[in-house]
C-alpha cells in the first residue's frame, strides 16, 4: 500500500448568517498573523466551533451519507426494487462505481477539511490570553474531542477491521492523523499509531471537559456568570461533551479489541451519565422518532427531511412517485424485518418497530427521519451516539471476557424493557446473537451497522447470507490521494 500523504484543503467553513466580520472572511491558509487577528475575541472561537458542527452536518458527512444513506446501504440493510436505484451500487459494495467514487471522495475531503478547521482553533487557543478558564477548557475540549471522533470514523471506514482477531491489522498503514493547521502534507500512520493519537486527544478532551463542560463532574456549577452565558445554555447533547468523549473512548477500545478498557468506560457511562432512555410517551406526545432524549452526541441538520429527499427514499407510497423515482426506494423485506424484530413473537410490543417503520405493501420503510406534523424539537435532529450503544458495548465486553454474563443479560434487558419488550432474555449462550439483533433494531438508519459488521469480521451478511470478504467494508482511499502520495 502506498504511504500516502494527505493534502488538506484548509479553509474556515463560512456561514454568512454567522460571520459578518471582514477579518474573518479575509483569513487565508498559512497566514498566521491574520488567523491570530481573527481569533481575538471569545465570539470568534465560538463561531469557528459552530462552523465545524455545521460542516460535519453536511449531506456528504453525517447529515446523510454517514448516517442513513451510503453507510447503511453498504451494510446491506436495505432492499431495492431495481438495480438502477441510486444506492444499489453502494449496497453491493462496488466502490469503483462512479456514484461511490464521488461519495467516498467527498467523505474524505470534507472530513479532513473539518479537521483542519479544528486544528486552526486549537493552535489559536494555545496563544490566547483573554478567555476565562472554563470557556478555554470547553472550547479546547470540544475541538480535541471532535478531532479524535472524526479521525476515528475515518479509521473505521478506510482502515482494517476485525482487530480483535486480526492483530496484524494494527501494523497496516491506515490514514493520516492531522494535527497541524498549516501542515499540508501529513503522512499515513499505522492503525496502531492512529489509535494512539485518538486516545491521546480523547484523554485530554475528557480532562478538559471534566471542568469546562456543564456535564463534567468538576464544572463550577456555582459560577452564575458562566451559567448565564448564551454559549453555555446550548443543549450539551448537541455538542461534543464530557460523556461523548467517554463514549467514543469505549467505542475506540472496542474497535481494537481491548475489552477490559471498553468495559471500564461503558460501565462508567452506564453508572454515572445523566442521559435517560426515551419513553414511548415522548414519541406519542412529541413525535420524537429519533429518540433525542437518549442522545449522547447529536447534530442539528438543516431541513433534513427535504434536503435529503427523505420522502423519495423512505417515506412514500409508490403511487406518489414517477416510475423513474420508484427505483430509488430503499425498504426492508417483510421476512427479514420480521426475523430481526421478532415481529411474530416477543417483538410485537417493541415500540421501535411500531413507531420507526411504516408499511410498504407487505414490506417496511424506515420512518425514523419522517417529519412529524406534531410540532417537535426532534425535527432535523440526528443521533451520532445514543445511550443504548453503551449497554451493548458493556454486554459484548462481558461476554467476550467470559465474566458476569448475567450482568450482560441485565444490560440487554434494560434496553429491551425501555422499548416495551416484555419477555426478558435469560440464555447466556445467546448473548452474541442478541447483541447483533439489538444493533439492527436500535441503530437502523444511523450508520453503525456497517461498523458493527466490519469490527467483528463477518464473512456473510446476517439475515441474507450474502458472502463477504475482509475488504467488503474497507473503503478505498480516493485515487487523488494515492496519485499525490509517494512510496
Amino acid at each position: 500500500m502506498k504511504n500516502i500523504i494527505t493534502k488538506v484543503l484548509i479553509g474556515i467553513v463560512m456561514i454568512p448568517m454567522l460571520f459578518a466580520c471582514e477579518d474573518w472572511l479575509n483569513v487565508q491558509p498559512k497566514t498566521k498573523i491574520k488567523s491570530e487577528k481573527v481569533f481575538d475575541t471569545k465570539k470568534y472561537f465560538e463561531q469557528a466551533l459552530i462552523g465545524v458542527y455545521l460542516s460535519i452536518s453536511e449531506k456528504s458527512l453525517y447529515g446523510q451519507e454517514l448516517s442513513f444513506y451510503f453507510l447503511d446501504a453498504a451494510a446491506g440493510i436495505y432492499d431495492f426494487k431495481s438495480e438502477r436505484g441510486k444506492y444499489f451500487d453502494s449496497s453491493i459494495r462496488d466502490y469503483t462505481k462512479p456514484v461511490n467514487v464521488s461519495i467516498i471522495s467527498n467523505i474524505w475531503s470534507r472530513a479532513y477539511n473539518a479537521i483542519a478547521n479544528l486544528n486552526n482553533i486549537l493552535e489559536n487557543i494555545e496563544t490566547q490570553t483573554y478567555l476565562d478558564d472554563v470557556t478555554a477548557k470547553l472550547i479546547e475540549g470540544e475541538a480535541r474531542g471532535l478531532r479524535a471522533f472524526i479521525h476515528f470514523d475515518l479509521l473505521r471506514m478506510f482502515g482494517p477491521g476485525n482487530l480483535a482477531n486480526n492483530r496484524s491489522g494494527l501494523d497496516e498503514l491506515a490514514i493520516p492523523y492531522v494535527t497541524n493547521y498549516e501542515q499540508f502534507l501529513s503522512p499515513q500512520l499505522k492503525t496502531s499509531g492512529v489509535l494512539a493519537e485518538i486516545h491521546k486527544d480523547l484523554e485530554l478532551a475528557i480532562k478538559l471537559l471534566n471542568y469546562g463542560d456543564k456535564w463534567g463532574p468538576d464544572f463550577p456549577k456555582d459560577n452564575n456568570m458562566l451559567l448565564d452565558d448564551e454559549f453555555f445554555k446550548q443543549d450539551r447533547r448537541y455538542r461534543f461533551n464530557y460523556w461523548a468523549a467517554n463514549a467514543i473512548k469505549a467505542r475506540a477500545y472496542l474497535w481494537e479489541g481491548d475489552y477490559k478498557n471498553a468495559l471500564l468506560f461503558s460501565e462508567k457511562f452506564i453508572k454515572d451519565s445523566p442521559i435517560e432512555f426515551v419513553k414511548e410517551s415522548d414519541i406519542l406526545r412529541n413525535g420524537d422518532l429519533v429518540f433525542t432524549r437518549e442522545f449522547v452526541f447529536g447534530l442539528d441538520v438543516h431541513d433534513i427531511y427535504n434536503e435529503s429527499n427523505i420522502r423519495r427514499y423512505f417515506e412514500v407510497s409508490p403511487t406518489d412517485l414517477s416510475a423513474e423515482q420508484v427505483v430509488d426506494i430503499m425498504y426492508v423485506k417483510k421476512e427479514r424485518f420480521n426475523t430481526i424484530f421478532e415481529a411474530n413473537g416477543v417483538g410485537q410490543s417493541d415500540f421501535r418497530q411500531n413507531h420507526q417503520f411504516a408499511k410498504y405493501d407487505n414490506d417496511k420503510l424506515l420512518r425514523k427521519y419522517y417529519r412529524s406534523d406534531i410540532v417537535s424539537n426532534s425535527n432535523n435532529k440526528l443521533g451520532i451516539i445514543r445511550k443504548p450503544e453503551m449497554y451493548y458495548v458493556a454486554a459484548e465486553c462481558l461476554n467476550e471476557l467470559g465474566i458476569r454474563k448475567n450482568d450482560a443479560l441485565t444490560y440487554l434487558n434494560a434496553v429491551r424493557t425501555s422499548r416495551t419488550v416484555v419477555d426478558p432474555l435469560v440464555d447466556t449462550d445467546a448473548i452474541k446473537k442478541e447483541i447483533e439483533k439489538e444493533y439492527y433494531k436500535d441503530l437502523f438508519g444511523e450508520g453503525q451497522v456497517f461498523y458493527f459488521l466490519k469490527r467483528l469480521g463477518y464473512t456473510s451478511m446476517p439475515y441474507s447470507g450474502e458472502a463477504l470478504n475482509p475488504k467488503s467494508f474497507e473503503l478505498p482511499i480516493p485515487q487523488s490521494e494515492l496519485d499525490f502520495g509517494r512510496e
